[in-house]
Parts: structure tokens; sequence; C-alpha cells
């Protein structure tokens, strides 16, 4: 808690704002926490209380968290940030999924600004059932899988935990394709 402390304290003096959720403390070790910073008064960003009684529950673990990033000139985006089980195992991939559907229902009981989730899913994003329905039925892109739109390589790696560990493509930031035309 003081390694936060400090890091938050160093943060504010370098001009950014932060906001962490609590740290998941469910499995067999503590994990770490979602959260956000922004350079201050470039946008504001606003932790937003989530509605669903389970996502609840998820975000209190320190899982997934919900804000409203606005950016001015009466345009705001809804942003999910969501940590996804890790071990690889087919619950721990049925639990991010489970995250990534409460968070779909979460955006249509609310208001529909552009919106975006992002965060490390331990998963190819577009592995995902919900996300790969988002895609094919809703509009919705992986913006790593398409970053040739913006003249990068697609599907590069995102994580390499070890130096001598394999890069993989676990993180991932999907979008409402209403963002990209903005």
């Amino acid at each position: 808690k003081n390694a936060i402390k400090r890091v938050g304290k160093q943060l504010r003096q370098a001009g950014w704002m932060s906001h962490l959720g609590p740290c998941d403390e469910s499995g067999k070790k503590p994990a770490a926490r979602v959260g956000v910073i922004w350079r201050e008064g470039a946008v504001q960003v606003f932790h937003q209380r989530i509605k669903g009684e389970t996502l609840r529950q998820a975000s209190e673990r320190g899982v997934v968290a919900k804000y409203t990033v606005d950016v001015g000139w009466e345009k705001a985006y809804t942003c999910y940030n969501v940590y996804g089980c890790s071990g690889g195992s087919s619950e721990c991939r049925s639990i991010t999924e489970t995250l990534m559907t409460l968070c779909r229902e979460e955006m249509q009981a609310d208001v529909h600004n552009p919106t975006m989730v992002l965060g490390d899913f331990n998963a190819r994003p577009n592995s995902l059932g919900p996300i790969s329905t988002w895609s094919k039925e809703e509009s919705w892109t992986d913006v790593g899988h398409r970053a040739d739109w913006w003249g990068g390589q697609p599907d590069r790696w995102t994580c390499q935990s070890k130096p001598d560990a394999k890069p993989s493509r676990i993180d991932g930031l999907v979008v409402d394709l209403s963002l990209i035309h903005i």
C-alpha cells in the first residue's frame, strides 16, 4: 500500500491524475488492480458506479472498472477496464468471457456514449466469444487486430512476462466503431 501511495504522489507531482481500484485478493496471491491515469487538464476522467450487481461485485474485487472520459467539446466516452482471469484454463477463459458479457449488459442499460473495453484479457481479444460476437454483429473492432488502419502491424504481441517467455497478444482495446469515426 505504501508503494501505491508513493507512485500516486509521484504521478501527481509530474502532472498526472490516477484512479486505482482495489487489489483482487480472491486468488492464491493478490493480483493487479485495474485503473486509469491521465494528464491533468488534458481530459477529465470520472469513475462511474456500476449498476449491475454481479459486475459491481467484480468491480469491488478490482477486476473491472468503468469510467467516463470527457475530452471537452461535448464529447465523452465510456471506458470499461477489464482484468481477465489468468491461467489459460477453460474455467479462466469462461470467467473472462462472463466479465465481457456483464460489461455489455451494463452498456445496454446505460448512456450510449461511444464505448471502449480495454485491459489485460489474458486471451487474444478476438478469441473471446463475446468480443467475437460484438465484432461480427454489433460494429465493434479490435484495434490491435486492425492496426494496419493506422499504419501499424496487425496483431503485434502485447505481453512478454519474462525474457525467455514467448511474446503473446493477451491485452486488448476493443471499440465501438462510432469511436473510430470521431
